[in-house]
Formats: structure tokens, C-alpha cells, sequence
């Protein structure tokens, strides 16, 4: 059994071993107290616009957006595409107001996660997105992009469209009204 003796000078102890001699000195501090409330610095957002912002694998939402589209954490929103005129617009709402079940979750950061084929689809149209009420369906938006689409004439046939989608997949092939009509049993190999 070892005896030690233990000297307290200037915050520092001192350990003797009373038998060796030996000595070490430690410098002893009170523990930290652990904090009682979680400090989480919030991103104040001004912007009294509706926006929406395309990142790597996600959208996020501002608070206006929010508000606008009365959202809260854990709902499912999803995004959809409507044909208008000759284009094709982004919509934005509850999966609720589609009539689906097949949004993604909108986290408490207001960000929904937005990954491939759906990722790219959106991008077609933007990075950044306003977002305005839809004129004729309740709980829909209209996202309104970057990317000027009309001017780049643009238009991905594998978009899937709420309305006509068949219209929108011969515009976007460029047939004409000569083209020859084609069955199930037409096909090359």
C-alpha cells in the first residue's frame, strides 16, 4: 500500500509518494457546468418574397414560403409539372392537394430532400424559384424560375405532366400532324 501526501499551492496539487519519494503535480480545474439550454443560432430570413433554393441534394424553403404555403415540419410536399400553352411549369404544394402520398419530408431546417431524376427535372428550370399561388387549384404553387424556359425552348421529354401528357411528349419529339401512326407492334431491333 502506497501513502501519499497531498499538497494544494497556487490551483495545483501536488502528489508525494510518502514510501519512493516520487512526486507529480496536477492541475485540477472545476468541471465545466453542462449547458441547460441548447444554443442553435437561426438564420434570420428578411426576404418578404416566397422563394425556394435548389441545393445538392435538397430545396430549401424560406419562412415567407412557408407561411405562404402553410407548411409545417414533417409534412410532405412534392413537386409536380403542368402543362401550359407549350411550356411546362413547375408545381409546388402538399402532397394533400395532389391527391398523392408520395412527397418527401419537410425537415424543421425547411429544407426537403430532392435527389436525382427529381433534382435534375427542377433544375431544367432554376437554381432559385419564386413561389406564386396557383390560379385556378387551391393549395398549389406555381414555381417560377431562373431560367427562362420559354426562351430556351427547351422541353425534357421524360418530365411527366398532370395534363395531357401526350401533347406535351409529341411537341417535345417534334412530330408533325403527317406523322405516321404508330401501334404496339412497331418496333426495330
Amino acid at each position: 500500500m502506497e501513502l501519499c501526501n497531498i499538497y494544494f499551492d497556487d490551483g495545483k496539487y501536488l502528489i508525494v509518494n510518502s514510501e519512493t519519494g516520487e512526486s507529480k503535480e496536477l492541475e485540477l480545474t472545476a468541471p465545466k457546468k453542462a449547458s441547460t439550454s441548447a444554443k442553435k443560432s437561426k438564420k434570420t430570413d428578411d426576404n418578404p418574397i416566397p422563394t425556394l433554393t435548389l441545393l445538392d441534394n435538397k430545396y430549401s424553403l424560406n419562412q415567407a414560403a412557408i407561411d405562404l404555403m402553410g407548411l409545417e415540419a414533417d409534412d410532405r410536399v412534392d413537386v409536380k409539372y403542368e402543362k401550359r400553352g407549350k411550356t411546362t411549369v413547375p408545381v409546388i404544394g402538399k402532397d394533400e392537394a395532389f391527391g398523392t402520398h408520395g412527397g418527401n419530408r419537410l425537415t424543421k431546417g425547411l429544407t426537403v430532400s430532392c435527389r436525382g431524376k427529381g433534382r435534375d427535372e427542377l433544375a431544367a428550370f432554376g437554381e432559385t424559384f419564386t413561389i406564386e399561388p396557383h390560379d385556378t387549384k387551391d393549395g398549389l404553387f406555381i414555381l417560377k424560375g431562373d431560367k427562362d424556359v420559354l426562351e430556351d425552348n427547351k422541353i425534357d421529354e421524360n418530365i411527366q405532366v398532370n395534363d395531357n401528357e401526350d401533347d406535351l411528349l409529341v411537341e417535345a419529339l417534334g412530330a408533325d400532324d403527317e406523322a405516321e401512326e404508330v401501334t404496339a407492334f412497331d418496333f426495330k431491333l
